[in-house]
């Protein structure tokens, strides 16, 4: 899906955090591939909470150069960027598109619903029992660490940028 945004905002959890320095990664990689530069003004690290989303997605949409899309580190951080959104009656998709990650209840709950990156979770639950059983019986891992793949579920609030 070519949605066209080319000015891409990241509020992500804390940089000490492993899920969200992988996030935001795979956040610099999307850009890099579209020939997007990152704007360090449009780079947030904080807590995965709806009240750091809330903060920065509102410092940023602020800007005179405004974000036309935020990709948040997860749900709660997404479902911030939605309340900001409407707080400054910046419709959501119309004028900003915001995705989550995660997938959580709550994505297909939200005014719009919520595009959002799923992952696998009864994958990684087999594979962690799996590995435990197997270290129980003397097998060590051949790793020690392991990626499987994610969906993007696409709801209501994303679409192109105007």
């Amino acid at each position: 899906m070519r949605l066209r945004h080319r000015r891409i905002a990241w509020i992500g959890g804390p940089l000490g955090s492993t899920p969200s320095a992988e996030r935001f990664h795979g956040y610099q990689a999307a850009l890099h591939s579209a020939g997007i530069m990152p704007d360090g003004v449009m780079i947030r690290h904080d807590a995965f909470s709806v009240e750091a989303g809330l903060q920065h997605a509102h410092d940023m949409l602020a800007l005179d150069e405004r974000p036309t899309a935020i990709v948040a580190g997860n749900d709660e951080i997404a479902v911030g960027a939605l309340a900001a959104a409407n707080e400054l009656h910046i419709t959501v998709p119309g004028d900003l598109s915001v995705t989550g990650f995660d997938d959580t209840p709550q994505a297909q709950w939200t005014t719009p619903r919520l595009t959002s990156v799923g992952q696998p979770l009864v994958g990684m639950g087999r594979m962690a029992v799996e590995t435990a059983l197997g270290m129980a019986n003397g097998v060590q891992p051949a790793s020690r660490h392991l990626q499987l793949a994610t969906t993007l579920n696409v709801r209501d609030s994303t679409g192109p940028a105007t």
